[in-house]
């Protein structure tokens, strides 16, 4: 995304993927309709733990209570023998009118009992139950009654570009050849495949590994690259899958993944939702600690600036990291196209001028 300053200069905002040994986070989880929550105030939680849960139901059933029952809409409310959110079987009765002839009203058939308004009783019927994960290892800060809660967690943090939309946890284990700082084989990878753990890798482009990986009861999956023709087997697992990078073949961003050998051994807190544009959330890995002064978290998006640390996502130098030394005008490329520059100097000490809308910030 293109803005213009005061004097007309064009700069980009580009994406934030928060690369931090030690911050603060707040995370919001929501119901997406009104439900019950099932954690309280200063609670601690797990990444898998459902916070809030919801009934869906594929099927709605609208009973006249007035006509039914022969009363007005609020003296229905005084006869319910049922409330929203009882599980109903089919013949329960949901209402009764006391008098010399009494008046019943009955579930037509099995469901859930969504609401009453205005003289209607409304049923749910071949319900789903939705439920919302913490996501992460924190305490609840607050707490929105039927709807969800608010978390705190501290610790590392690293956040990739794609999820498969699970949650989960456990040690973070690794080749041993990758902590040596060498790349890992397929037969070395499999080797080092410890159940309960979550493992971590620069690149996962083999159906027989990630079928080996899901087999053998690991708690989850950090890689730097998945083949495109993997998303979905991993889709369907079970477990959470975060992608740190991208669906190409490319060199693994050395910020990241460095940051990631680091914690062997410790618990990755696991939230492989997809990225949320509305909440400004992505899939993180989270590495819970305490102590010290925690670093400030970026926006979701920001303004490019000198100084920043940024991972080049396109071109001939596609993986590498460096800072931001200028921001540059507009220039011509062999494709022909223009577009405002900045020259970044690479974490190997060299300068290439780069495209700003090729550029990601690493917070």
């Amino acid at each position: 995304m293109q803005v213009n300053d005061e004097s007309g200069k064009v700069t980009m905002l580009a994406d934030v993927f928060q690369v931090s040994p030690h911050t603060l986070i707040q995370r919001t989880r929501l119901l997406p309709l009104m439900g019950r929550v099932l954690v309280s105030l200063g609670d601690p939680v797990q990444a898998q733990d459902v916070v809030a849960e919801a009934i869906l139901p594929a099927k709605t059933v609208s009973l006249d209570g007035c006509r039914g029952l022969g009363l007005s809409e609020e003296e229905i409310k005084e006869c319910m023998l049922s409330k929203p959110g009882d599980i109903l079987k089919k013949g329960d009765l949901i209402a009764q009118r006391e008098g010399t002839v009494s008046r019943v009203l009955r579930a037509p058939e099995d469901g859930t009992l969504i609401d009453v308004s205005r003289g209607k009783v409304l049923l749910g019927t071949d319900t789903t139950i939705v439920q919302v994960q913490a996501g992460l290892a924190g305490i609840v800060t607050d707490v929105f009654p039927e709807l969800g809660v608010c978390l705190q967690a501290e610790g590392g943090l690293v956040q990739g570009v794609w999820g498969n939309g699970r949650c989960g946890s456990g040690p973070l284990s690794m080749p041993s050849v990758i902590s040596d700082g060498e790349s890992a084989g397929t037969d070395q990878i499999r080797e080092s495949l410890l159940p309960g753990n979550v493992l971590a890798i620069e690149h996962c482009n083999n159906v027989d590994l990630l079928e080996k990986i899901m087999a053998v009861g690991m708690a989850g999956l950090i890689c730097g690259t998945l083949a495109p023709g993997l998303i979905p087997l991993a889709t369907s697992w079970d477990q959470p899958v975060v992608v740190l990078q991208g669906f190409e073949q490319q060199p693994v961003d050395p910020v990241s993944w460095e940051f990631s050998v680091s914690r062997i051994g410790t618990v990755a807190s696991i939230n492989a939702s997809p990225t949320d544009l509305w909440q400004g959330e992505r899939p993180e890995v989270l590495f819970p600690n305490e102590g010290g002064e925690p670093e400030k978290v970026l926006p979701f998006r920001v303004e490019l600036a000198a100084g920043q640390r940024v991972r080049i996502l396109a071109g001939p130098a596609v993986g590498r990291t460096g800072k931001i030394v200028a921001l540059g005008e507009e220039t011509e490329f062999e494709s022909g196209l223009r577009y405002p520059t900045t020259t970044v100097q690479l974490r190997e000490g060299d300068r290439m001028t780069v495209p700003q809308q090729n550029l990601a910030v690493l917070g």
